[in-house]
């Protein structure tokens, strides 16, 4: 999950494309920008902090699968750690560790952002 919020953290989503007469801009070095790069406005993570947040979930929370079986079994399986702790769970009325990760974009404008691209 970590490396699934570090990814998200780089998404850049556009929120007022350049009007087409704008479209041939030239950035600082004479290099043409294009695409995405064309926005006045984008939804941007960088430098933020991606909040994390676990707790136990109720039994209503548990899948039909082990999820630490090879096979992910519906029965329980004796060898199995992963089914033996959650029997122990199960019955001490626990569910699941759920987990969230939350990260937060802001609205930056085309210079901020260009500023972080050249």
């Amino acid at each position: 999950m970590d490396r699934i919020a570090d990814w998200a953290v780089k998404w850049r989503f556009p929120l007022e494309p350049v009007p087409e007469e704008q479209h041939n801009i030239i950035a600082p070095g004479g290099e043409e920008v294009t695409g995405e790069q064309q926005c006045k406005r984008y939804l941007s993570a960088k430098g933020r902090v991606v909040e994390k947040m676990s707790w136990r979930g109720t039994k209503g929370y548990w899948s039909m699968r082990c999820a630490a079986c090879p096979q992910g079994q519906r029965e329980a399986n004796e060898a199995c750690d992963g089914c033996q702790e959650r029997q122990r769970l199960e019955i001490n009325g626990l569910g699941p560790r759920l987990y969230v990760w939350t990260v937060t974009w802001r609205a930056v404008t085309a210079d901020e952002q260009a500023s972080r691209l050249f």
